[in-house]
């Protein structure tokens, strides 16, 4: 089976996150995240990218194996079963009170 999970410091699973209060402008702390190959297969073709409002709305910001992702599908290494991208989701405060932004991915 194929499988991509995104799981957060401990390892659990994560479906969303929350960066509490930001401060307009202001960066949160790093939350450290990692693509994993949870399957039983291995995954060529992976793309990653975020979308999300205007970046006056606030800014998701997420790294994965060094790249910086953007609203443009990134091609990021493959993945042999049991292996990950790791990387690094921060949040630049909003002008609204809330905002959200989404990480999505795709492999063959």
């Amino acid at each position: 089976m194929k499988q991509l999970t995104l799981q957060g410091p401990t390892g659990a699973a994560i479906a969303s996150w929350d960066f509490g209060e930001v401060a307009t402008g202001q960066q949160s702390a790093s939350l450290t995240i990692t693509l994993r190959n949870t399957g039983d297969e291995p995954l060529t073709g992976i793309t990653a990218s975020i979308s999300q409002g205007s970046s006056a709305d606030g800014e998701l910001r997420v790294t994965l194996a060094g790249v910086a992702l953007t609203g443009t599908p990134a091609a990021l290494p493959n993945l042999a079963p049991g292996a990950g991208h790791a990387g690094t989701a921060t949040f630049i405060g909003p002008n609204i009170p809330v905002d959200s932004g989404t990480l999505r991915w795709t492999a063959s």
